[in-house]
């Protein structure tokens, strides 16, 4: 898995220092805002107009405007343009000492490794991210009482994992932010919108935590 993950980062960062990349636009306060007051404003009149009509609405529909969902598919882009502003930071820092220095990053001293690390788990998760947290609320529409336990069951496995991918992400970001220069503030508000999603996962999954991940988790007695 580390060595898969190391050769898509170093493809990606092969790929993306040859690019353009600019997240000023992207990162948007009064969007990120905003998106409550237009998620709830979406699901009323969504639910009104199927009400009126009795029609049922579409699994795919209802999960895409969950709140979780929309900020998890932002996350991911921004992540994946800042890693394009970025690619130029970290192909130096792996392959050039001297300027490595000048982003505020000492390759002599083990810096880069730890810079490198942090990158490398940030990248391999920010495509998981929202894949694992749409596939959990798709598994809340999708499941049976009377066929499925009510801890392990997919949306609870789903969701789980997602918290860990976020956990570890927080971790990394931060590493990232204390040991580089200039992409402290775009940084920060990536931790911000990992934290959201993170507090709107463990109020609708309430019980991930105990869902057990067969190789991963033990059983308490």
């Amino acid at each position: 898995m580390q060595s898969q993950r190391g050769e898509a980062f170093r493809d990606f960062l092969k790929i993306a220092s040859e690019e353009e990349y600019t997240t000023d636009e992207l990162f948007d306060n009064d969007s990120l805002h905003s998106i409550d007051a237009e998620l709830e404003n979406q699901k009323k009149e969504i639910d009104t107009e199927l009400n009126a009509l009795g029609i049922k609405a579409d699994p795919d529909e209802i999960v895409s405007l969950n709140e979780a969902v929309i900020l998890a598919g932002e996350y991911h882009t921004k992540a994946h343009l800042l890693f394009g502003e970025l690619s130029v930071v970290l192909n130096k820092v792996r392959n050039d000492a001297q300027s490595a220095g000048e982003f505020g990053v000492d390759v002599n001293s083990g810096q880069a490794a730890v810079v490198w690390n942090a990158s490398e788990i940030i990248y391999w998760h920010y495509g998981l991210i929202p894949a694992k947290i749409t596939r959990a609320y798709h598994g809340i529409l999708e499941y049976e009482s009377d066929i499925e336990d009510p801890i392990q069951n997919d949306a609870n496995g789903s969701a789980k994992l997602a918290l860990v991918i976020i956990a570890e992400s927080l971790i990394s970001l931060d590493v990232l932010k204390s040991n580089t220069q200039d992409f402290e503030q775009k940084i920060s508000e990536l931790e911000t919108m990992l934290r959201k999603i993170q507090k709107i996962l463990k109020l609708d999954f309430p019980r991930a935590d105990e869902f057990i991940r067969p190789g991963f988790d033990t059983i308490s007695e």
